[in-house]
C-alpha cells in the first residue's frame, strides 16, 4: 500500500474513539495476525541485543530489567529471562498485548530461537530454555507473573520507583519519541538505574513508512518540513521525530 494512504488510514484509526474496547472486540472475533518478517526481526535483536551487552561484559543473571515499548509480542523480554534475568517489566503507554499475543511470541520462539541463534552466529547454551510457565499461557496476568514478567500498560515510564532496575532497554521505540519526552526518558532512566545500572536502546532511524512502500527510501521522510510531516504522526503508533546521529 502507498505510504500516504497508510497514513490516512491509520489517522482515522487514532481520531476513532474508544480504540481499547474496540480492539479487545476486534480481537474476539479476528484472531492476531502478525508479520512473519517482522518477528524474525523482533527475535534476532533480542538476541543482538544480549550479545552486544555480553560482549561489554554486562552480567544479566539476576538482573531487574525494564523494557519500554514492548509492543504486541514480548520476544524481547522473553529472551531475556532465557539470558538470566530475574525479571523482565515491560512498560508501555498503550495496552496491546493479550494472552494470544503472549501465546505468539512464546511459541514464535519456542519454534525458532534455535534457528535464529544459528544464523546469527550466537551459542544457544547460553540461554536458558523459554520459562515454563510461558509455554502454555492462558490468564495473562497470572502468566506473565510466573514467568517472571511484568506489563505495565497504559503506564508512564516516569512513574517507576528510584532505584527499581538494573538495566532499561527497548528496541525500535524510541524514534517514536519526541525530542523533549527523550531528554525526560533520560533523566528518568538514572533515576530508575539502581548503581552500576545500564541503558541500552536499539533505534531504526529509517522512514518506517519504507518498511511497507518500497517504493520509497529509507530517508524519503527527510524531504519533508516539520509542518507537513507532523501530520503523518497524529496516529502516535505512526510518529517519527526523524533525529539524526552526529
Amino acid at each position: 500500500m502507498n505510504w500516504r494512504a497508510r497514513a490516512a488510514i491509520n489517522t482515522v484509526k487514532a481520531v476513532v474513539p474508544f480504540q481499547a474496547p474496540l480492539r479487545r472486540l476486534k480481537r474476539r472475533f479476528v484472531p492476531y495476525t502478525t508479520n512473519y518478517q517482522n518477528d524474525e526481526g523482533l527475535l534476532d535483536d533480542g538476541i543482538g541485543q544480549i550479545e552486544i551487552l555480553r560482549d561489554l561484559g554486562v552480567n544479566l543473571i539476576g538482573a531487574h530489567v525494564v523494557e519500554l515499548g514492548p509492543g504486541w509480542c514480548p520476544m524481547p523480554a522473553i529472551v531475556y529471562r532465557m539470558a538470566g534475568a530475574a525479571s523482565v517489566t515491560m512498560v508501555d503507554q498503550e495496552r496491546l498485548m493479550d494472552s494470544a499475543t503472549l501465546r505468539y511470541a512464546a511459541q514464535y520462539v519456542i519454534d525458532n530461537f534455535s534457528a535464529r541463534t544459528a544464523h546469527l552466529g550466537v551459542a544457544k547454551e547460553n540461554f536458558a530454555p523459554v520459562p515454563e510457565a510461558l509455554r502454555a499461557p492462558t490468564q495473562i496476568d497470572r502468566t506473565l507473573e510466573a514467568g517472571g514478567l511484568v506489563y505495565l500498560a497504559p503506564f508512564k515510564f516516569g512513574d517507576l520507583p528510584d532505584n527499581s532496575a538494573d538495566r532499561v532497554v527497548s528496541r525500535v521505540v524510541l524514534e517514536h519519541v519526541p525530542e523533549i519526552l527523550l531528554r525526560e526518558f533520560a533523566l528518568d532512566s538514572l533515576r530508575i538505574l539502581r548503581p552500576g545500572g545500564l541503558i541500552c536502546h536499539t533505534i531504526d532511524m529509517s522512514d518506517h513508512w519504507s518498511h511497507h512502500d518500497k517504493s520509497i527510501s529509507a530517508v524519503n521522510f527527510l524531504r519533508y518540513e516539520e509542518k507537513a510531516w507532523k501530520w503523518t504522526g497524529i496516529n502516535k503508533q505512526d510518529f517519527q521525530n526523524r533525529l539524526r546521529r552526529t
